[in-house]
């Protein structure tokens, strides 16, 4: 089966890097299972998609919840038969200093960034085990490579996504099951608002949304014998906070 032609599974569909990834796959004839908590934005996105090669099917769910993420796999079955591939790219950020972290802070974190990719995982392995093919595509992120100060919930969140990537790799690959995880630098997205303002003249430098979904749909598309561990991607001129190269005068 062709890359094209794939089932695949996102979370987080609605906005950013999600909606990005969707019409780039339904674009290209991919049969896709949007997954998000907004159904607002879903509709919006089901009606962008419907001219589309491929076809979008929406589903209102709670990522957090094991319930909502079997009946999310369920339909995916249920519509096409299979998954092949999972696209786990719900997140949220808090930017704050550890002691103003609250108890509901760290729990909505951990829960949508990282107990969303087990929960999805545990869903489709045995699916993907029978079939003996399919992949686990976790969005990480450079904060999950590096700490950065007051987002220390954040930054556990993807260090926790990337650990979870590599063993389940480990785990994983004798069945043909291809586990990748990607680390987006500073994005164009809703995520950054809290630390970089929309007037921010670095945000001019960010990467874009499709950024991100044209190299998702790089790795998607690759032979069934070709595995991608990591990938990295970063603007080339970043917050001085970064290696990157400062802001142009």
């Amino acid at each position: 089966m062709s890359a094209l032609s794939k089932v695949i599974i996102i979370t987080g569909a609605g906005k950013g890097i999600g909606r990005a990834t969707v019409l780039r796959l339904v674009s290209a004839d991919a049969r896709v299972i949007a997954v998000d908590i907004d159904a607002n934005s879903l509709a919006a996105l089901a009606e962008k998609c419907k001219d589309l090669a491929g076809s979008v099917v929406p589903v209102i769910a709670d990522v957090r919840s094991r319930k909502a993420v079997e009946a999310a796999v369920k339909e995916a079955l249920d519509r096409f038969g299979t998954v092949d591939v999972v696209v786990n790219n719900a997140g949220i950020e808090r930017v704050k200093p550890i002691q103003k972290v609250s108890d509901e802070d760290y729990d909505a974190t951990l829960d949508i960034n990282l107990r969303s990719v087990f929960l999805f995982a545990r869903a489709v392995v045995p699916i993907m085990q029978r079939q003996r093919s399919g992949m686990i595509l976790n969005i990480a992120s450079t904060a999950g490579l590096r700490g950065i100060k007051d987002d220390a919930v954040y930054c556990a969140s993807k260090f926790g996504v990337i650990g979870m990537s590599e063993a389940l790799d480990e785990e994983l690959r004798q069945y043909g099951i291809r586990v990748t995880y990607v680390c987006p630098g500073n994005t164009n997205t809703d995520l950054p608002l809290s630390w970089s303002p929309a007037d921010d003249p670095y945000r001019a430098h960010f990467l874009r949304p499709e950024d991100i979904a044209e190299a998702l749909f790089y790795v998607i598309s690759q032979p069934a014998n070709v595995a991608i561990g990591q990938l990295v991607l970063r603007p080339i001129i970043q917050p001085p906070y970064s290696s990157m190269l400062p802001l142009p005068k």
